[in-house]
């Protein structure tokens, strides 16, 4: 695109060489271009970081998740084992053979790890991007939420004040309540009175026709929030 753009191409001549739309080279060009002109190696690099950060913030290995899951029954909170993950790395990490890892190591430098994918696939990975391999405490929630949705126990495991979960046993319909539903008045007043950082609040947006529904949690005092859609 860099030398197509100095050869004086229009977007849309851009577009039809590369194979793709003009929007896409539009954006790309608007994305990387300063008084300079286009800087073709800005947008590789960033193109590179995006893509391996993403691999690897979405990656979970079974080890991760039945650590994963062990933790949450025992009550830890997602933030504490976010961070346990974060210090426990090299405890998930998949063995590679020591040809490779020499062979890789060689051109790496000190502050590089060695990581291997699942499917074999060999990675050296700057100790600032090792957040990555972390689980993040906002794709735990968004787990267990999953997990709710599939019938499964581990949003009852959150460490949380007020009452406790209780099954419903007196025959009722419960069509159109929410299972296990706690009633907001029932919340302590500190989460009311918005003073401290911790509280979230998790909704759910249903599509046309059932087609999909959005999941939403957000945190009470800074509204950071985390969606994620969800296939019906």
């Amino acid at each position: 695109m860099s030398t197509l753009k100095k050869s004086g191409c229009s977007q849309r001549e851009i577009a039809e060489i590369i194979g793709t739309s003009q929007s896409t080279v539009s954006r790309e060009l608007a994305r990387n271009t300063s008084e300079r002109g286009y800087k073709h190696r800005q947008a590789q690099g960033q193109t590179d970081r995006r893509r391996t950060e993403s691999a690897w913030a979405s990656r979970m290995t079974p080890k991760m998740i039945e650590v994963i899951e062990s933790k949450l029954r025992a009550e830890w909170s997602p933030e504490q084992i976010s961070g346990w993950l974060l210090n426990n790395q090299e405890q998930l990490i998949i063995p590679v053979a020591f040809q490779v890892a020499t062979f890789l190591a060689a051109f790496a430098h000190p502050d590089h790890l060695l990581l291997v994918g699942s499917r074999g696939f060999a990675y050296l990975l700057p100790s600032s991007k090792l957040k990555c391999f972390g689980y993040s405490y906002e794709s735990i929630y968004l787990q267990i939420w999953a997990n709710k949705q599939a019938g499964g126990d581990l949003y009852m495991h959150f460490r949380r004040q007020g009452k406790k979960y209780d099954k419903r046993r007196n025959g009722k319909s419960t069509r159109g309540q929410i299972k296990n539903r706690v009633s907001i008045d029932d919340r302590p007043e500190i989460v009311d009175d918005k003073s401290r950082i911790g509280d979230w609040e998790i909704d759910t947006v249903i599509g046309k026709v059932h087609s999909g529904a959005l999941v939403t949690i957000v945190e009470r005092v800074t509204k950071y929030t985390v969606s994620k859609a969800q296939q019906m």
